[in-house]
């Protein structure tokens, strides 16, 4: 799903017809529920074509010290600001989406895994950039995992893990 997609379920959903099972409203991304949706066609597509795919998770460090000094929100917020960092940096055909409570992924079709390092290697500085919260700077670690498959038959729980 594109950005553009993913507006198309925000308005929709504020207009009270959108499914709130696709998005994650806390952050903005896709809910996991779409993302494993997403992840099975994606894998259907590169295994008809023969092509790669990968996926990256992001794993927010330390999410109960954020909680404690900033509050319950703390994490959602953090994530937020993620997850508009990560649509900065994706294509068209990437997914942005929340696969867990401090976890964020990113499914990039067609993508073998040493592209998706070269990914990985332009998101660190942007993951380095400064956070703030309500007006606060927090200090953010996160985990980086690539996950990817080069060619072959395989499955969403190859990648899914």
């Amino acid at each position: 799903m594109t950005m553009q997609t993913i507006h198309a379920i925000q308005e929709a959903m504020q207009r009270g017809d959108g499914n709130p099972a696709l998005l994650d409203t806390a952050t903005g991304a896709l809910s996991a529920i779409a993302f494993t949706m997403r992840v099975e066609e994606a894998v259907a597509l590169a295994n008809r074509l023969g092509h790669g795919l990968s996926i990256v998770t992001i794993e927010l460090r330390r999410p109960r010290e954020l909680v404690a000094h900033f509050g319950a929100t703390a994490v959602d917020s953090v994530l937020s600001i993620i997850v508009d960092r990560l649509w900065e940096l994706a294509r068209r055909s990437d997914t942005v989406a929340r696969a867990g409570p401090q976890r964020l992924a990113v499914l990039l079709p067609a993508t073998d895994r040493d592209s998706a390092d070269l990914y990985v290697a332009r998101l660190m500085p942007v993951l380095a950039d400064p956070y703030h919260v309500d007006g606060q700077p927090v200090e953010v670690q996160v985990d980086v995992v690539v996950t990817g498959v080069t060619t072959g038959e395989f499955s969403a729980d190859t990648l899914l893990g």
